[in-house]
């Protein structure tokens, strides 16, 4: 007995998985981009108070604690901050990520 292959069911099926990997592929990259434009917009928004601090005290503070404290940053416990200072008088060096990567 010879088994009969239908191509249009065949090609169908092929064409749905493809279509579900593609929209699949595209929702991650999508939640990536989300994911680094929340990381930037955390960085900026820290870049921002210490600049704010900078103009209305004279100086970029010690610490991220000194921010929320003084100038309402709210930094949520999801994010490892990297804040550097290098002097008084000069920007902090600033890098924002994820916990868990």
């Amino acid at each position: 007995m010879k088994l009969k292959i239908n191509w249009g069911i065949l090609f169908s099926i092929l064409s749905s998985v493809l279509i579900i990997l593609i929209l699949f592929m595209g929702f991650n990259n999508t939640q990536k981009a989300i994911s680094d434009d929340e990381l930037i917009r955390l960085r900026d928004n820290i870049m921002k108070a210490a600049i704010n601090c900078y103009a209305i005290e004279g100086f970029y503070p010690d610490d991220i604690a000194y921010l929320e404290e003084n100038y309402g940053l709210i930094i949520d416990d999801s994010y490892n901050i990297f804040y550097e200072v290098q002097g008084s008088n000069m920007m902090p060096s600033i890098s924002v990520n994820r916990r868990g990567r």
